[in-house]
């Protein structure tokens, strides 16, 4: 007996049909849920991509910004800026300059020593200060009537002239500014320190006598002024006058502190230009050239010369080369000065007295 044939499974051949279409219409790439799933691969690579790109920009920029952070502070700093040796006049002469520096501690840029000294700097010592985007060595005098002084000349002893420097040495400074040191810190940044505020005070101070069979070898006298110096365009022109007590009456009026009674002193150098041997702007050359008062703010010479020359014989008992007018009536030749600014509180100080051109000489007697 024959097993009968089974029938054809129409079902089977449908589902068959429905399979082959599905593949055709799927094609080659595969179905809509695989094509979204590499669509978002893609765009996830991109974005991938697109992150790393910038943060490689900003790890570039952020290079960029430090070579160009060394770059300027290497251009402005002080020891780099082209105060050298070389600047000397006299090749006899030894200037000291810094091969190493240790600052002192801090944080950000100050303008000055009184600033630093107001964010508890309390130790002097060699500083960095910025002013108008340029940065300038100081030294820092953080003990004397309060501290917070900016040092701008020092002498200490005659080592290191200072009446024959020119015009550019004098503009950017030289010797080394420290503790018993001798330099100036330069006209620009005299200038700068004392146009920033209001008022800035200059304080002198002086040690010693060096005149022979002098009473005062070894006295001290210090003045404070007030004071601001011209850009170089004005010729570094001193505008300066001095800075008294409260009067107690209204004929007691006291200038600060015993080296002057602001007559016949750096006052007469008020509205003076900046004189050195190679730019004379005193119309008597000679005050620079021959009686070595430069370089200082001088016209017709004057009473005062802090940068005239230190050794004798012009020095003694002249009235020329490094002299001081005490009292108004008595000159010195001192052992040591140093000149040192802070801003004060805005204010309007007194009137100065005025003073005739003045021209030393011989016949100004000691006291």
């Amino acid at each position: 007996m024959s097993t009968p044939a089974t029938p054809p499974s129409f079902s089977n051949s449908k589902e068959q049909s429905k399979s082959k279409e599905i593949v055709k219409k799927e094609g080659p790439s595969g179905s809509k849920e695989q094509l979204s799933n590499k669509k978002t691969n893609k765009q996830s690579e991109c974005s991938g991509t697109a992150i790393t790109q910038a943060i490689l920009i900003i790890l570039i920029v952020i290079s960029v910004l430090a070579i160009l952070g060394l770059i300027v502070c290497i251009h402005f700093h002080p020891y780099f800026n082209g105060r050298s040796e070389s600047q000397a006049t006299d090749s006899s002469e030894t200037e000291q300059f810094p091969t190493t520096t240790e600052y002192l501690p801090q944080f950000f840029w100050d303008k000055d020593c009184a600033a630093l000294k107001a964010r508890g700097i309390t130790k002097s010592g060699k500083q960095l200060v910025e002013l108008n985007g340029q940065f300038f060595e100081v030294y820092c005098d953080m003990e004397t009537d309060g501290g917070g002084w900016t040092v701008i000349q020092q002498r200490v002893d005659g080592t290191l002239p200072f009446w024959n420097k020119t015009w550019e040495q004098y503009k950017i400074g030289f010797g080394e500014p420290g503790k018993d040191t001798n330099f100036w810190a330069g006209n620009e940044l005299i200038h700068r320190l004392t146009s920033k505020d209001e008022n800035t005070i200059l304080r002198i101070e002086l040690w010693g006598d060096r005149d022979p069979g002098s009473n005062h070898a070894n006295d001290y006298w210090w003045g404070e002024y007030y004071m601001k110096v011209g850009d170089e365009a004005s010729g570094y022109q001193l505008n300066i006058i001095g800075k008294f007590m409260e009067p107690t009456n209204k004929t007691n009026i006291t200038m600060v502190g015993n080296a002057s009674t602001a007559w016949f002193d750096v006052v007469c150098n008020n509205n003076f230009k900046f004189s050195t041997i190679d730019k004379v702007n005193d119309p008597m050359e000679d005050c620079v050239l021959k009686y070595k008062l430069g370089g200082w703010w001088l016209h017709h010479c004057g009473t005062v010369s802090l940068n005239g020359a230190y050794d004798p014989p012009i020095a003694n008992g002249t009235g020329y080369g490094f002299v001081w007018m005490v009292d108004g009536f008595y000159q010195i030749n001192p052992a040591k000065s140093r000149m040192s600014l802070k801003p004060e509180k805005p204010g309007t100080p007194l009137k100065n007295r005025n003073c005739h051109n003045f021209v030393p000489s011989y016949d100004m007697k000691k006291k």
